[in-house]
């Protein structure tokens, strides 16, 4: 067999091997190759979701108008900038504690990707 040359726009880590199969049966040969190619790992994409069903809304809100009170917003010497990044900042706090982040599992992300499948 000879090798012939093949050019291609692979910019991959790929190695391609091109070959020309010599028969008689033709005056045609045909041109075959071969790529070898590493297999890459697929990112796994973390499904996470705020967990909701078991929030306690009258600790929450308790716990909401702690933070806020202990901080005096009008009178500070704070600018607005300040202001709003300890709001900010404090509701997140507040909705990790009450509401935690949550992975999904295989079976329930493919569930939610099909509303009109429901469980038994």
């Amino acid at each position: 067999m000879r090798r012939p040359y093949i050019y291609t726009n692979n910019n991959l880590s790929t190695e391609i091997k091109p070959y020309i199969m010599l028969h008689d049966i033709s005056d045609h040969y045909p041109i075959y190759l071969t790529v070898s190619k590493a297999r890459l790992k697929k990112d796994v994409k973390q499904r996470l979701f705020r967990g909701t069903s078991s929030v306690n809304i009258i600790a929450f809100d308790r716990d909401l108008h702690e933070t806020l009170d202990s901080f005096p917003i009008q009178y500070s010497e704070w600018n607005v900038n300040e202001k709003f990044d300890f709001i900010v900042r404090s509701m997140k706090s507040l909705a990790d504690t009450h509401m935690p982040v949550l992975k999904y599992t295989r079976r329930e992300y493919k569930l939610k990707l099909k509303p009109w499948i429901t469980q038994v």
